[in-house]
C-alpha cells in the first residue's frame, strides 16, 4: 500500500438498533448502491466535526456522542479510499431524503444480500459486527476492490483498547 495514494480521507458512522442500521441509497454517481453515512473531511475540520455534519446532511439526523472505533482502507486500482470509522447510539429528529440520498433503517441481513453496495458495508458482517460494537476492541480493516466495488481480499486487525 506504500505506493497507493490516499485519495480520500472520509467518516463513516454507523447506528445500529435491533438489527437495524441506518444506511443511504445514492441517488447520483454510483446511482443505487447503498452506504454507511458519512463524507470527506473539509480542509480544516476535526474528524468528529466531520462525522456530525456528514451525517445530518446525508440522513438529516443529528447524532450525539459518536466513538471512534477504527480505520476501513478501502484499495482501489487507483488509490486508497481512508474511512474513519463511528459508531453512535443517540440521536434526534428524523430522517430526510435528500438530492443525492435516500435514507433508510434497514434491516442488517436485508441491506447485506443487497447487490450494489459499497465496501464499507462488509463491516456489518457477523464476525466484523461483533468487533465494530465492542467498546473494548478498536480495528483496521483493509479491503481490496475493484472500481466497481467488487470486493478481492480483505484483512482485518482487532485492538484491545
Amino acid at each position: 500500500m506504500k505506493d497507493l495514494e490516499i485519495i480520500s480521507d472520509s467518516v463513516r458512522c454507523y447506528l445500529v438498533k435491533n438489527g437495524k442500521v441506518v444506511c443511504i441509497k445514492t441517488k447520483m454517481g454510483k446511482e443505487g448502491f447503498f452506504d454507511i453515512p458519512g463524507g470527506k473531511i473539509e480542509e480544516g475540520e476535526k474528524v468528529e466535526e466531520a462525522v456530525v455534519r456528514e451525517y445530518q446532511e446525508e440522513t438529516g439526523l443529528i447524532i450525539k456522542e459518536p466513538r471512534y472505533r477504527g480505520i476501513i482502507d478501502v484499495i482501489f486500482p487507483k488509490g486508497v479510499h481512508r474511512l474513519r470509522v463511528f459508531v453512535v447510539d443517540c440521536y434526534e429528529g428524523k430522517m430526510v431524503e435528500t438530492d443525492s440520498h435516500i435514507p433508510y433503517f434497514m434491516d442488517i441481513d436485508t441491506l447485506l444480500q443487497q447487490n450494489k453496495r459499497f465496501a464499507c458495508t462488509v463491516m456489518l458482517e457477523p464476525t466484523f459486527r461483533k468487533v465494530l460494537l465492542d467498546n473494548s476492541k478498536s480495528f483496521y480493516l483493509v479491503v481490496h476492490t475493484s472500481e466497481e466495488e467488487v470486493i478481492r481480499k480483505l484483512s482485518f486487525e482487532v485492538y484491545d483498547n
